[in-house]
């Protein structure tokens, strides 16, 4: 190899580790930005018919990003829910 083509595969190295580096620390800085404020919201765990009451088994809580709206009519204690009728199927 000459020594031109010595100190090019040299440099590219240089390069590819320098990028590298700078990936790794953009990739940790938006990590630590990312953690959003976030609401409690009842979920369904397991398909909901309509017109039967809601059982404890079958909703939870998830936290939900505050930037996203929450359903209409969501609950943040499963209380609330538990024991109501559902007008419509509910999903998980």
């Amino acid at each position: 190899m000459s020594r031109a083509g010595k100190l090019l595969f040299i440099a590219g190295i240089l390069i590819a580790l320098v990028s590298g580096l700078g990936v790794l620390l953009v990739l940790r800085l938006s990590q630590a930005r990312t953690e959003e404020p976030r609401v409690k919201l009842v979920v369904a765990f397991q398909n909901i018919s309509p017109r039967t009451q809601i059982a404890p088994d079958q909703v939870g809580v998830t936290h939900w990003p505050r930037a996203v709206p929450t359903p209409i009519g969501g609950f943040e204690e499963p209380s609330k829910a538990i024991g109501k009728i559902a007008t419509v199927p509910i999903y998980p």
